[in-house]
């Protein structure tokens, strides 16, 4: 078996690209939405993956040269298998499937279960880099992202209730910090 080893600041910047393809995901879901209070809905959640890009960009800027280099081992290849496909060339947040942008007929529950599934796998990856992250460095700040991806979650949740109810009058308001 071997023993990968990735720094710190090649973590971050892979967190980064996951959050600006999110961003470009809801964008996209937010244009072509059809379904009454959805392009406001994706237009919010791409703001806040936009934001949360920014964050995990200061934070990359603000390591300390030996933060940078800092190595974080993976003997069990753990982290190789999440990198790989969360930011690797496998992954496929932001898009309906891993080689499948968004087509423009799927309607708002196949989105939101696209990007249900794009969540939950994004805090199962930032809980686990939150793992590898020093406390000066920003831990607090992905434990932050964690629970805003948890609230992006039951926001869309919300929705897909909503929808499924087949409820008449507007859709509840995104509550979305």
């Amino acid at each position: 078996m071997n023993i990968f080893a990735y720094s710190a600041d090649e973590v971050m910047k892979m967190a980064v690209r996951i959050e600006k393809r999110a961003a470009d995901f809801y964008s996209e879901a937010a244009e072509k939405a059809r379904q009454p209070g959805m392009s406001k809905l994706f237009g919010s959640l791409s703001s806040m993956e936009t934001t949360h890009a920014r964050i995990f960009g200061e934070m990359e800027e603000h390591m300390s040269e030996k933060e940078r280099s800092t190595q974080l081992y993976d003997p069990g290849n753990e982290m190789l298998y999440f990198l790989h496909d969360m930011a690797g060339m496998r992954a496929w947040e932001g898009k309906a499937g891993p080689d499948k942008p968004l087509s423009g007929d799927e309607d708002a529950e196949e989105v939101i279960s696209i990007a249900l599934r794009a969540e939950r796998e994004g805090i199962n990856f930032y809980t686990f880099l939150k793992d590898y992250v020093p406390e000066k460095s920003g831990k607090e700040r992905v434990e932050t992202i964690i629970h805003e991806e948890m609230r992006h979650v039951a926001a869309l949740n919300r929705y897909l209730a909503w929808l499924q109810s087949g409820a008449e009058g507007p859709p509840p308001p995104p509550t979305l910090r």
